[in-house]
């Protein structure tokens, strides 16, 4: 009877082996797929967002030789010897100061106060009134950024023309109508 409590060796079969040498190659070939495909990432930039990078132009070339591409919702014209983005257009710069002049409106013209039955005053501020954070990025490949709260401030960031952001750019029939004599 004790000659039958001994432990006999495990003797693995042919296919057990087969079975354990393919897993183990496929795990090899998994791990080496997830390392080639981390490193192809592109970087973060310091905000820790991914940089989005475009790989096929859009466009074939503009006629300064700048490389249009879709990045986001946006269309970027890069110049494709030095990889600088094209300066403001005229027309994106207007665009740019009316975007700055919505969001960082600090006006309380038109709001209206609600009294409360409890005693309280509140009031819509229809998006006014708040500070905006912008950011720009840099000739040599950094990003910028700050917190405005006035169109003045982020035409300075931006380095846009500050006559774009003042209130009576839109309308100039409107203060040439009001004299201060008058």
């Amino acid at each position: 009877m004790k000659k039958n409590l001994k432990k006999k060796p495990l003797r693995f079969s042919t296919g057990l082996w087969r079975f354990l040498l393919i897993a183990s190659a496929t795990v090899v070939v998994a791990l080496s797929a997830g390392l080639v495909i981390s490193f192809s990432r592109p970087k973060s930039n310091s905000i820790g967002n991914p940089t989005v990078i475009a790989k096929q132009p859009t466009v074939a070339t503009s006629p300064k030789n700048y490389i249009t591409r879709k990045i986001g919702s946006q269309t970027v014209q890069i110049d494709p010897q030095t990889g600088q983005v094209q300066p403001l257009t005229p027309d994106e710069a207007r665009r740019l100061a009316e975007g700055l002049k919505e969001m960082a409106n600090q006006s309380s013209e038109g709001l209206k106060q609600v009294k409360h039955a409890d005693g309280s005053v509140s009031m819509d501020l229809e998006g006014r009134l708040q500070n905006v954070a912008v950011a720009r990025k840099e000739a040599d490949g950094t990003v910028a950024q700050s917190c405005i709260d006035n169109p003045q401030a982020g035409a300075a960031f931006f380095r846009i023309d500050p006559k774009l952001v003042e209130p009576d750019h839109k309308d100039n029939s409107a203060s040439a109508t009001k004299s201060p004599n008058k």
